[in-house]
């Protein structure tokens, strides 16, 4: 087998194992935000600025996995255009 061919098949295999992976984090911050929504809305005892603020912190915490993805996405289209090059 051949570099090229070997490192395309490399490639290729971790882009498959990526993609469940970008799924299992997905609906593990799907499950987080509305456990978190449950807990803050059936919870009196908490005061309206630690829920919001608590809100504010879960939708950080999406824009930064948002972006986490958005960036290994972009990285791996251009390892897909060099690999093509060769």
């Amino acid at each position: 087998m051949s570099t090229e061919t070997m490192s395309k098949e490399m490639f290729k295999l971790w882009e498959q194992s990526w993609q469940p992976y970008f799924k299992t984090i997905t609906a593990m911050q799907d499950q987080s935000d509305r456990m978190m929504e449950l807990m803050l809305s059936q919870n009196p005892l908490l005061p309206e600025e630690t829920k919001k603020f608590m809100l504010e912190w879960g939708a950080q915490a999406r824009k930064i996995q948002q972006g986490y993805v958005e960036l290994v996405q972009g990285n791996i289209r251009k390892v897909q255009e060099l690999i093509e090059k060769q």
